[in-house]
Formats: C-alpha cells, structure tokens, sequence
C-alpha cells in the first residue's frame, strides 16, 4: 500500500519480547533523543515483515530478526511491526494458544523472552508525539 512489499521473514517467527534497536527519531519523537534511548523492549507476533522502504520513509527501529521494524514518512505515517496494544498477560496467553501455530520450539522460545517486559509506555508516548505533530501539517 506504501510502494513497499510484505513478504516472509527468512528467520520465521519473530515472537514474544523482541529487543529493538532504535535508529532515528523524527523531530515529532521528541523523548526518544530526550532519553537518548537506543534499545527497547517490544512484544512481537509476526511472520512476515517490511522487504524495502517505501520512497521518501525514513527506518524508525530494527532488530536481528526484522531489518525494518518501523518506519515514518513525514508527520503522516508511522509504522509498527511490534505490537504496544498487547499486554503481558495477552503475549503469555497467546504464547501458549500459538503453540501449535507456531511450533513447540518457537512458542517456547517466545515464553521465556516474556522475562523481559515490554516499555509499551514509551512507545505509547511515541504515538501521543506522533498523533500531535500530523494535527499541525
């Protein structure tokens, strides 16, 4: 939809509490520089991920198992692989529903990542910057 294509992730399942390298920060993400934040815990359940950038996208965050973890294009759009909706107890639950889904080996790996806890309210602030600098343009 963004002039980019969705395909499947060579590794496979990126699942569980994902560490996640932040790579710029939009002048809209302003406690990202503020924190000086560079890595971050999110909660990931994908398969598929982002092959490219879209023209004129700027990558957001990265991991080992996802080369483009997000993205911005201007004050208009900003991307997500990871999933701040999701809270611990969701991921945990869904580790164990997904075992089948996913593999024994996959769901496992998932579950004992869960020890690291997500920093959904940093990423949650990140949306609030997000949501009030696209009201300006």
């Amino acid at each position: 939809a963004l002039g980019s294509a969705v395909v499947d992730n060579p590794g496979g399942w990126v699942f569980g509490s994902i560490n996640t390298n932040w790579v710029n920060s939009p002048a809209w993400m302003k406690d990202a520089e503020d924190q000086k934040v560079k890595q971050w815990v999110m909660y990931a359940a994908h398969s598929e991920q982002v092959s490219c950038l879209p023209e004129n996208a700027t990558l957001l965050c990265e991991n080992e198992q996802c080369g483009i973890g997000g993205f911005a294009i201007g004050n208009s759009v900003f991307t997500s692989q990871y999933h701040p909706e999701m809270t611990h107890d969701f991921v945990e639950a869904l580790t164990v529903e997904f075992k089948d889904y996913v593999g024994a080996e996959v769901a496992e790996r998932a579950s004992e990542s869960l020890a690291m806890r997500s920093d959904r309210a940093l990423f949650a602030n990140w949306i609030g910057e997000f949501f009030e600098a696209s009201v300006v343009e």
